[in-house]
């Protein structure tokens, strides 16, 4: 599978790391906004190799972790207004996707 080395979302353009070993393998991806990278993991510390859906759903995942702390607050999962929080989402992955049209060749 194909990952972009890179991303930018809302303004912040962030490093990914693919693939990625982490220390744990119940990870299979983490948003590091501290280092701006996102990591993703292709293998188990066993050696297993995670399947390319597990893998594309963990690269999404962590770009929703960005997009909820830059577009967001961190609010999504706490109490809100929920037209609000979908607004926000879909500005953001509006903006991602078009942003990065790399991302088109990792589907």
């Amino acid at each position: 599978m194909k990952l972009p080395s890179k991303i930018k979302i809302g303004g912040h353009n962030y490093k990914i790391r693919y693939p990625y070993i982490f220390d744990k393998d119940n990870l299979t991806g983490q948003y590091c906004p501290e280092t701006d990278e996102i990591k993703i993991k292709q293998i188990t510390l066993s050696g297993a190799i995670q399947s390319e859906t597990s893998q594309i759903l963990s690269f999404f995942h962590e770009i929703l972790h960005a997009i909820n702390g830059i577009y967001c607050m961190y609010n999504l999962g706490k109490e809100c207004n929920t037209e609000d929080l979908i607004d926000a989402l879909s500005e953001g992955i509006y903006q991602v996707l078009i942003d990065n049209p790399e991302l088109r060749e990792i589907i």
